[in-house]
């Protein structure tokens, strides 16, 4: 998909062309889009400033609408390039980055090895970072770098208590030795001279932040732990780098004794309403994840989280960023409505900066390639309507645009959910500043249906009528009327599919001939592959697919993952069947919890719902071998329009592994209907 950029000579044109498309009363609907014009990058050379609550840049207030990214530090130049391109496409002025590879080896090392950062024969992977530094300067994106990991991704804090021998994860927040250790690489990454601008990092005003950790956690539920630490690090970060901010990277846990929810009580070890008040940190960030973390209602609880961190900060007398927050683009919530509603919330509580997570580009100079949906929250720059909504908000941050047009959205169902009986509820809500709706109407193949409301929370209901004789796709479309006189629409679609009854089978893979018949061993995370990966083996009495990997038994989640590309007549499939034949020990410790997961967009399928303990599935044996045996059975949901491509993914529990695991019988099933 070839990506078009709008970009103005300045900023007054671009301002005038939004605001003209907002004055014709344009019509804005999930396929048809207005395009917001996205003015000329204006050059870093001032050091953005904090004051109180605000940031500064030149005397002036300084906001920012950004991304995370995780890959780029460790990609090739048209990664790069091609991500931040994609960046300025849509108006954002600033990109968080990771700045370690702690114990990682991608063919090029940052710190291979604790206090080494070369390792003979490998790239310095630190002329990544220079890379990414100037071209990012070149089109006035300004950087977050962060120092290390909490979690095990590119090392982190487990590489770190591996290699010093630590007796837990806590311990890296007080060892004298970890503490040193983690300053030494900090004072080699911040005194870096770039070699393709001549500037050491800390005299770079392209780099905005240094932020010392991402996503701390720790069991010390006082939080005294970490704001310790949080102290320490943040004072010598900003004696060796003045002129540049600190921030944390909390995820803004907060410590309020008597709270029931997690995120709340300290808990995490965390008390971001103290860690914000520390003299060297110069903002305070919180990430926002409501279904990862879930809450019952995403948007509504996302809301209140930004409110919250909003009023913490205030008394704090500091600024507050959301440098991370995603909504799964294939879910329950309409994610264009959260975003709009978080954006909104973001910007009048007065936030300096917003940084949206999985905005991902293309890894091919050919443009075919996008970079994996890995997690299912993947934003692209192809114009639509997430697009629109992330380069509008950017503009209004920036002090580019006075304020958000107005929008309305269907946010119940779903996009493409699938619905087993011919009426349904449906509501919708309005986004707008200074006015309100006058009337609300949706549209089916059947009728056409006034909605009631707004409830307390701004909502519209209305009970409508699918068309009992039509199976699978159907429109919904609303209309609604402002006060204004400004008409605003959106569509949906649902999958309607009456009560299934049974299933009957419609594929099955025969391994008898030998041949894998497409299927491949691809990737593995905390595991790994032996050679040869994947086979057809008869070892059971009849042939099978044979994982030929090993879990440690460490973890939580240690996966292996097998990919078939060639799936016949997929969209026409409502779900995948196997049997796992998974090798026994004398312990019986552990569990499983395989899945499965559409490749066109990483749309994880069956998540935990074959979480089970090893000691509770059946016992069968074969040669004198015992193994656990495990039927799994897993909804594909929406496959229209999407690639013939799919994962079947084992995943292990602490369950340790030195054998193979056996996939028998994997089929597809077509549902039957009453």
């Amino acid at each position: 998909m070839a990506l078009k950029r709008f970009i103005l000579k300045n900023a007054a044109i671009g301002i005038l062309s939004i605001l003209g498309l907002a004055a014709c009363g344009s019509t804005a609907t999930q396929h048809e889009e207005p395009v917001v014009s996205v003015p000329q990058a204006e050059p870093i050379a001032q050091f953005v400033k904090q004051s109180g609550k605000q940031l500064m840049l030149s005397g002036q207030s300084f906001r920012f609408a950004g991304a995370s990214n995780f890959y780029l530090h460790r990609s090739d130049n048209v990664t790069i390039t091609s991500f931040l391109d994609d960046a300025e496409a849509m108006g954002l002025n600033s990109v968080r980055i990771f700045g370690f590879l702690d114990g990682e080896d991608y063919n090029m090392s940052l710190q291979p090895e604790l206090g080494v950062f070369k390792k003979a024969g490998q790239k310095d992977a630190l002329e990544r970072i220079d890379f990414i530094v100037h071209q990012a300067s070149l089109r006035g994106i300004r950087l977050v770098i962060v120092l290390t990991n909490n979690w095990p991704e590119y090392g982190g804090v487990p590489q770190y208590v591996k290699w010093l021998d630590l007796e837990s994860h806590d311990e890296f927040f007080s060892s004298k030795q970890a503490k040193e250790a983690y300053k030494k690489y900090a004072a080699h990454l911040i005194g870096r001279e770039n070699q393709y601008t001549g500037k050491r990092y800390s005299d770079d005003p392209t780099i905005m932040t240094w932020e010392l950790i991402n996503a701390p956690r720790t069991q010390d539920t006082s939080g005294q732990l970490l704001v310790e630490w949080a102290d320490e690090m943040s004072r010598y970060v900003k004696s060796i780098a003045p002129q540049q901010l600190v921030a944390l990277g909390s995820e803004g846990f907060f410590n309020r004794p008597g709270n029931t929810d997690w995120n709340y009580n300290g808990s995490e070890g965390v008390d971001w309403e103290r860690l914000i008040r520390l003299p060297n940190i110069d903002y305070g960030t919180f990430h926002l994840y409501p279904e990862y973390w879930e809450k019952a209602d995403a948007e509504a609880w996302g809301t209140q989280w930004i409110v919250e961190h909003a009023e913490a900060a205030s008394l704090a007398n500091k600024p507050f960023v959301l440098e991370e927050y995603a909504i799964l683009a294939n879910d329950i919530n309409n994610r264009d409505f959260v975003y709009d509603k978080w954006h909104r919330t973001a910007y009048a509580q007065g936030a300096s900066g917003t940084m949206v997570w999985g905005l991902n580009s293309f890894k091919d100079a050919a443009k075919k390639e996008l970079y994996p949906d890995y997690d299912g929250y993947r934003v692209l720059a192809d114009q639509g309507r997430t697009h629109q909504l992330l380069a509008q908000h950017s503009l209004v941050m920036r002090g580019l645009l006075p304020g958000y047009d107005a929008r309305s959205y269907i946010t119940t169902p779903s996009p493409l959910q699938r619905i087993d009986n011919q009426w349904l509820t449906v509501k919708a809500n309005v986004l707008a500043a200074s006015s309100s709706a006058k009337s609300m109407s949706v549209r089916t193949s059947v009728d056409s249906y006034e909605l009631d409301g707004p409830d307390a929370e701004g909502y519209y209901t209305a009970y409508v009528e699918l068309d009992p004789s039509t199976l699978g796709e159907q429109q919904i479309s609303l209309v609604t009327k402002l006060d204004n006189g400004q008409r605003l629409s959106d569509k949906s679609s649902v999958l309607y599919n009456p009560t299934v009854v049974g299933y009957e089978r419609t594929f099955t893979y025969d391994f008898s001939s030998g041949l894998k018949q497409g299927w491949h061993s691809d990737g593995a995370w905390q595991a790994k592959w032996n050679k040869p990966a994947l086979t057809i083996s008869d070892d059971l009495g009849k042939s099978m697919l044979k994982l030929n990997g090993e879990l440690p038994g460490l973890e939580e989640w240690e996966e292996l993952k097998i990919r078939n590309s060639r799936i016949q007549n997929l969209n026409r499939q409502d779900r995948i069947v196997f049997t796992a034949y998974i090798p026994a020990d004398e312990t019986g410790a552990g569990g499983v919890r395989p899945y499965a997961a559409l490749a066109d967009g990483w749309v994880k399928l069956g998540i935990d719902q074959y979480r089970e303990s090893v000691s509770s599935l059946e016992k069968v044996i074969v040669d004198d071998q015992v193994y656990y045996k495990q039927l799994v059975e897993i909804e594909l949901g929406n496959t229209a329009g999407k690639q013939p491509d799919i994962y079947i993914c084992f995943v292990g529990e602490k369950l340790p592994l030195s054998k193979p695991v056996y996939l028998d019988d994997i089929h597809f099933e077509k549902a039957l209907y009453k």
